[in-house]
């Protein structure tokens, strides 16, 4: 495997999970058997397992199906799931563009009513599923659906769409296709580089040095 990609092991995972007030999950480590995991998945294309002693793919929500007619449905409630853990939405974004899938009008509408809930997930774990977000060959294309179902604005809430963005995530696009090195500094640099130049505009107008305007 190349430095972009990753195979990730975990074990099944029960039904006992704890949330908190807002219904989102705050511990879920109980171990479980691998018909309680199914239903901790959040979508039918995730919960496909590989039965390593048969060579067997073992599907029990229609995972499959969904692949080969290119459809992300969640498993549950979307609106449930998604209170449980608003990340999901963004994964959704994510593995619709990675697959060239269509969201379901269940996962869009409930997006589109539930994204102002990424704003109650800690900057750690977002700076990681932004990596994941933009670190790829269809950068630009999830910019764009997290724009259309107002998600950008929970991630980056100083940033407005605009064509420097755009150009740099094409520039990250083909660097991706040509095996070149990328780094999260100069994303985030992107990203914020709006909100930092508003914010030196202020300051200077103040009569404020250079530097103190730009630190």
């Amino acid at each position: 495997f190349s430095a972009r990609k990753f195979i990730e092991v975990a074990t099944f995972r029960s039904g006992q999970v704890q949330t908190a007030k807002s219904g989102v999950i705050v511990r879920d480590n109980c171990y479980g058997n691998l018909e309680d995991d199914v239903v901790r998945r959040d979508f039918n294309i995730n919960a496909l397992y590989y039965d390593i002693h048969k060579h067997e793919v073992i599907d029990y929500v229609g995972g499959l199906k969904d692949l080969e007619a290119r459809e992300i449905h969640i498993i549950g409630e979307a609106k449930l799931r998604f209170s449980e853990d608003p990340v999901r939405m963004i994964r959704a974004v994510r593995f619709g563009e990675k697959l060239g899938a269509e969201l379901s009008d269940e996962v869009k509408n409930c997006i589109l009513d539930q994204a102002p809930l990424l704003s109650n997930i800690s900057p750690a774990r977002l700076y990681e599923e932004c990596i994941k977000l933009f670190h790829n060959e269809y950068s630009f294309e999830v910019y764009e659906q997290l724009e259309k179902y107002g998600l950008l604005k929970h991630l980056f809430k100083q940033t407005h769409k605009n064509d420097f963005i755009k150009k740099a995530l094409l520039n990250t696009a083909a660097r991706i296709k040509q095996n070149k090195p990328v780094t999260p500094a100069f994303l985030f640099a992107v990203f914020l580089w709006q909100a930092q130049n508003e914010r030196f505009v202020m300051i200077k107008k103040k009569q404020r040095s250079f530097y103190l305007a730009m630190t």
